[in-house]
């Protein structure tokens, strides 16, 4: 969200956000950014994901391994409130076991396969 805030040039939010340590006020924070263009921020906030989350695992050696172990399967967000960032399913839905009946993007999911790849 500090990154969103950054790209559309919100230096107030980004203060707030930066200042927060709750993910809550983050996200409640991000849908709050002066001058949102979805299209603009769906081209950026992948790869914004993708280096969060390779400082995340590449800076920790327990979470860097235990991405590592995941190797050769699919990573999912298992949220049936998300369709983007998730797979549109809660994690107890038998279907989530079936690729092809995911209801969401997965983006969350695709940015964590691309990291473990990378380190």
């Amino acid at each position: 969200m500090y990154q969103k805030a950054v790209l559309f040039n919100d230096v107030d939010i980004a203060k707030k956000i930066l200042i927060s340590a709750d993910p809550a006020r983050h996200r409640h924070l991000g849908k709050q950014v002066a001058g949102f263009n979805k299209q603009l921020w769906q081209q950026k906030c992948r790869q914004f994901a993708f280096d969060g989350n390779y400082g995340k695992f590449t800076q920790d050696p327990t979470l860097k391994e235990a991405l590592l172990q995941t190797a050769g399967k699919s990573l999912a967000e298992a949220s049936p409130y998300d369709r983007v960032w998730g797979i549109g399913l809660s994690i107890s839905n038998p279907k989530i076991c079936d690729r092809s009946l995911w209801r969401g993007k997965n983006w969350a999911g695709e940015v964590l396969e691309s990291v473990r790849v990378t380190i």
